[in-house]
This record gives C-alpha cells, structure tokens and sequence, in this order.
C-alpha cells in the first residue's frame, strides 16, 4: 500500500514538473507551404538576396530577385552564441541555387531570410533555414502602406 502511493505521488509530481508541462516544438511541417510578405520583411530578404550575388531583372523602376533554393545552416551554443573553432562568433554557411556562400554573404543571407520570417524547423544541435521558389520584387514606382517590397516563397520543413 505504501510502495503504491508512493509511486502514485512520484508520478503525480512528474506530471506537475516543468518539463512535463513544457509546450512541444511545432510541427516543423505546418509551416511548410506558400508565403507572401511585404514591407520590411520583404525588404530584409531582398538585401539579403542582393548582397548574396542574386542579380535582378529590371524593367522600369522594378527589380525582381529571383532563387530556386536557399539554405542556410547555423549552430547554437548552449550560452546562446554561435559555435565555431572558438572566437565566438560564430560560423555560418548557405547555398543559393546550388551555390556556397560563406562569411559575410552568408550572414547577411541568413540574416534576411530569419526577418523575412522564414521557420527554422531543426533544432538537434543546428538550425537550418530553407526556402524554395523565392522571388522577391522592389517596385520603386509603386507604393503602398508596406512599400514597395514584397516576397513569396515556400517554406521548407522536414
């Protein structure tokens, strides 16, 4: 009888603790799927794309950014920064259309694509940020409450 409420207690206060109550992550696959933006997040995936070496078509005034395939992968440190060979800053790495960006690129890449709102779904140890079929257009002689920017992609989960 005691054995039995004792290990009716235990269980109870497993169920109560912290990590029994902590939310799950979301399935990375619900956020897959067409997205459209505009305003300053399109515009932080625009400097991204641009800085990246995507070049734009241009007609009047309008520039349309264009990328089958964008990746970008990155590591946490458990105190919060980036882990690389030990600086503390941090490395991260992407591919546009099949091609490797590192360094600064990268970075500012990543960057636009995490404002832009793009999920990141891994978190064993990394993160990866995808998209596929982006195109993104600065329209300079249109604008509107958000500006001349917007976006659309497709979010890639698992």
């Amino acid at each position: 009888m005691i054995r039995a409420s004792a290990l009716s207690l235990t269980l109870c206060l497993l169920a109560m603790s912290p990590l029994a109550r902590a939310e799950p992550e979301a399935d990375p696959k619900a956020n897959a799927g067409p997205m459209k933006i505009a305003g300053a997040k399109a515009k932080a995936l625009i400097r991204g794309l641009k800085l990246a070496g995507v070049k734009p078509t241009t007609a009047k005034r309008t520039w349309t950014y264009t990328a089958k395939t964008l990746s970008c992968r990155y590591t946490l440190d458990p105190d919060g920064g980036y882990v690389d060979d030990g600086d503390g800053l941090g490395t991260t790495d992407c591919e546009l259309n099949g091609t490797k960006l590192t360094a600064a690129a990268a970075a500012v890449l990543k960057q636009g694509m995490q404002d832009a709102g793009i999920p990141e779904p891994y978190r064993m140890g990394e993160k990866l940020i995808r998209a596929n079929t982006v195109t993104c257009v600065d329209e300079q002689t249109k604008r509107s409450e958000a500006g001349p920017w917007s976006c659309t992609f497709t979010s890639v989960g698992r």
